[in-house]
Parts: C-alpha cells; structure tokens; sequence
C-alpha cells in the first residue's frame, strides 16, 4: 500500500545515513584530481546519490568535493563490482569498508529499539549481506 510504502525506509536512505558517518570524515579525503572521476561514476550508480536535497547541475561541483559523496559512490561501487582505477581511490574504499559492518550494526542496535523502524533494520542487514557478499 501507498501508506507503509511512504513511511518505509529504502536502502539509499541507509546508504546515506550511512555515507554521512563522522568516521568518514576523519579518514577520507577528496582530492582534487577525483572529482571528475566521482562525477563519472554517479551517472552509472543505481541509488541516486542526493545532498540535503541538492539535484542541480551547477551545484554538482560542491556536492562531489565532499567526503559523503565519495563515501556512497565507493559503496555503490563495490556493490556493482566495479573496477577502481585509482590506487588511492581503492585505499579508499577498503578504508571505507573496515569501518561499515561496525557502523551497520551500530544502526541496526538502534532501529530495533524504535518500532517504526523495523522496516529499516531488515534493510540494514541485508546491506551488512551485500557489504559482505560484494
């Protein structure tokens, strides 16, 4: 039904959640020359990557010098078994990925305490599985 459909968390939402962890912040870095890269990849990725609700193209500059972003391109990469170029990019991802399950987990602890949210546990679990799996 429309209603549950509306309150129910999808997976980009917890990729997003996910994306803007401080743990990111303090490990990973956009450097300059990734930029374009990053932009190259977010026109292939199946969950659409969007900042505080930012879709216009002119903003799109800002929006792939930030480490979220960079973040989700390199989950979704993963996921997708894409083949990064970069040394430093995939340095980056393996980073990335050492810190998700804990994070996952650490979400999952406490969406099971809010009722409502249950919908949003069984889609972190089954992110944990791709994490895994991928």
């Amino acid at each position: 039904s429309s209603s549950s459909s509306s309150s129910s968390i999808q997976l980009s939402h917890i990729l997003s959640i996910l994306s803007y962890a401080t743990e990111f912040e303090q490990h990973i870095a956009v450097r300059h020359n990734e930029q374009s890269t990053l932009r190259k990849l977010i026109k292939y990725l199946p969950h659409v990557i969007s900042i505080t609700g930012r879709q216009k193209e002119e903003e799109q500059e800002d929006w792939c010098s930030q480490v979220c972003t960079k973040v989700n391109v390199l989950l979704q990469t993963h996921f997708m078994r894409v083949p990064l170029k970069s040394k430093e990019i995939v340095r980056d991802q393996q980073v990335v990925l050492s810190y998700c399950v804990n994070l996952l987990y650490a979400m999952i602890d406490i969406m099971s305490t809010l009722q409502t949210l249950l919908n949003g546990v069984l889609i972190t679990i089954e992110l944990c599985q791709m994490l895994v799996q991928a």
